[in-house]
């Protein structure tokens, strides 16, 4: 299967995670799917499922939803490597 074609399905039927700064209180990233989630940064699934089901913060300080925050400001967007970076 093509790059392409994962991308397009991810999108269709994976969910969405969005990751949240609690100190600079804004939207930090984006995933297409929890799977890449797992893959890029390396979460277990059962400390996504916890930080998502119970409201726990991840590494102390990010929140992890399945909806938007609208109160939250979407302009600290960060590129996955640094996302790497502050997961280590």
């Amino acid at each position: 299967m093509s790059l392409e074609a994962r991308d397009i399905l991810r999108k269709l039927r994976g969910t969405p995670i969005y990751i949240y700064d609690t100190f600079t209180k804004s939207l930090i990233f984006l995933f297409d799917s929890k799977q890449l989630l797992y893959d890029i940064i390396g979460i277990h699934h059962v400390t996504l499922n916890n930080c998502i089901n119970n409201g726990k913060l991840y590494l102390n300080r990010f929140f992890l939803s399945l909806d938007i925050i609208s109160e939250f400001p979407y302009e600290s967007i960060i590129t996955s490597k640094e996302l790497v970076f502050i997961n280590r």
